[in-house]
């Protein structure tokens, strides 16, 4: 369920970011060219319309988000993420 919620929240982040942001504020964000952003651009719609999230409205995909965080809050509760440790060898 948690894997399934996260893959969920990271298709509504990119919806929000590639579908829903301008393309000039994207061109100015990752300075990269009209052409290049545009195939970025088209490449998430894609995606996203094949996972089902870019068949939505706006709105939509902003409550499955909200609903997909409350889901993790209410998973994770009062419990800790585990935090590993990893040593590197010198």
């Amino acid at each position: 369920m948690m894997f399934h919620t996260l893959s969920i929240v990271f298709r509504c982040l990119c919806h929000a970011r590639f579908v829903m942001t301008p393309a000039s504020t994207l061109e100015e964000a990752t300075k990269l060219p009209t052409q290049a952003v545009a195939n970025l651009v088209n490449s998430f719609k894609s995606y996203l319309n094949a996972q089902g999230v870019g068949r939505h409205s706006a709105e939509e995909v902003m409550w499955m988000t909200e609903n997909c965080f409350k889901a993790l809050r209410d998973k994770l509760g009062t419990n800790k993420i585990p935090q590993y440790s990893y040593k590197l060898e010198s």
